[in-house]
């Protein structure tokens, strides 16, 4: 499986970090779609899903608990949605959860427009509380949820931004990439939407069976985000890809290169680093976020999804796998090799690019199929990352 070192020092490493079982739960299934919250406490185990009334999964992992958001469709109809035929139209996800309050991140595409907003329901009732439009684009720019800063209130989106519309005879692809990104804030106090920075980007044509994507990965402070430009050994893009870090206090960005399908990015906690794993030539670099420059590379497992362990001493790597990597921090020294416990083993061998790390580096919660037939609901394990 690895190409780090020999396996007489993997066996000797001397990096602390496990993956402990901490539980199961069952809710809506939907394996895609996990993210954070607002709080470390919370993660959305599903998008906002309207069968009949509209809902929303989200697990507490203080308590191990499944809580589901209900609010009825004629409350989000009357002032978002819209209806195609019997079915309802409006995509949303949870931004923010609290017992009292849950924030929506919402869109509404309708004849080539998208509306967004945020809306906030009384968790209890389902009732809604408050709203704000953040914008509407008719195919110039697609708006989406980077993740909520609990401590200082304030939501964070971002808006990848084209020179043109999709294009129905190219089977709605954009014939070139994203122009640009921007980042805004949202403050959750007064719903005023402020836009903090814009990145340009080396705007490519769209050639080949991959479109350029982005991936979009914050630090657990909201202090930078990593964009990082997707692509794959056998399809190579012109100019080369990019890893953009934005820092939204001081307004600046910076770039290095990408590594090919670099799904796992994680900044440290102390501000000082990037890292980002591969998952197509197993390599794992370091960004020296001082230097503005990559400073360390080293080759381990091919992953899907890294953690900086609580302590900021450890990073641990998931793939699909029955085993993990654990390598010593800052240095990226000292790699290990461990077996998952039985009860997480078989979620991991089917890992892929699903599953999501909590803020605080704590847990990482991962979808569990129960058979080769999709139902209405999934198994949820929960990992313990121990230091």
């Amino acid at each position: 499986m690895l190409a780090i070192v020999g396996v007489a020092a993997l066996a000797g490493a001397a990096s602390a970090q496990r993956v402990e079982y901490a539980g199961k739960v069952t809710a809506a299934e939907s394996p895609y779609a996990l993210h954070q919250a607002g709080d470390a406490r919370y993660l959305a185990l599903t998008p906002l899903l309207c069968p009949n009334d509209c809902f929303a999964d989200v697990l507490d992992l203080a308590t191990r608990t499944v809580h589901r958001v209900t609010t009825p469709v004629a409350t989000l109809e009357h002032r978002f949605g819209h209806r195609v035929g019997p079915a309802f139209w409006l995509d949303g996800q949870v931004a923010s959860y609290t017992p009292e309050r849950t924030g929506l991140f919402l869109s509404d595409d309708k004849d080539g427009t998208t509306r967004y907003s945020y809306a906030e329901l009384d968790t209890a009732t389902g009732r809604l509380v408050r709203d704000v439009e953040l914008g509407t684009f008719k195919g110039d720019a697609d708006q989406y949820f980077a993740g909520t800063d609990s401590e200082r209130g304030v939501a964070w989106f971002y808006l990848e931004q084209y020179r043109g519309p999709r294009r129905p005879d190219h089977g709605y692809r954009r014939e070139r990439s994203a122009s640009s990104i921007a980042f805004r804030k949202l403050d959750l106090r007064t719903l005023a939407l402020s836009d903090v920075i814009e990145v340009d980007l080396p705007e490519r044509v769209q050639s080949g069976p991959l479109e350029i994507q982005l991936f979009v990965h914050p630090a657990d402070d909201f202090s930078h985000f990593a964009v990082v430009e997707y692509w794959e050994n056998p399809h190579p893009i012109t100019p080369a890809a990019g890893v953009y870090i934005v820092d939204p206090v001081a307004r600046t960005s910076f770039a290095v290169a990408a590594p090919p399908v670099a799904y796992g990015a994680a900044f440290s906690r102390d501000g000082k680093y990037l890292y980002m794993a591969s998952d197509d030539d197993g390599s794992l670099s370091r960004v020296d976020l001082a230097k503005r420059a990559i400073d360390r590379v080293v080759t381990g497992p091919k992953v899907a999804r890294i953690a900086v362990a609580p302590g900021d001493r450890g990073l641990v790597m998931f793939g699909t796998s029955k085993r993990y990597v654990t390598f010593a921090l800052p240095g990226l020294t000292a790699p290990r090799e461990l077996r998952h416990v039985p009860e997480l083993a078989p979620a991991f061998d089917e890992l892929f690019d699903a599953g999501v790390i909590s803020r605080d580096g704590r847990y990482i919660v991962i979808p569990q199929r129960r058979g080769e037939t999709l139902g209405d609901t999934d198994d949820y394990v929960i990992g313990r990352i121990t230091e």
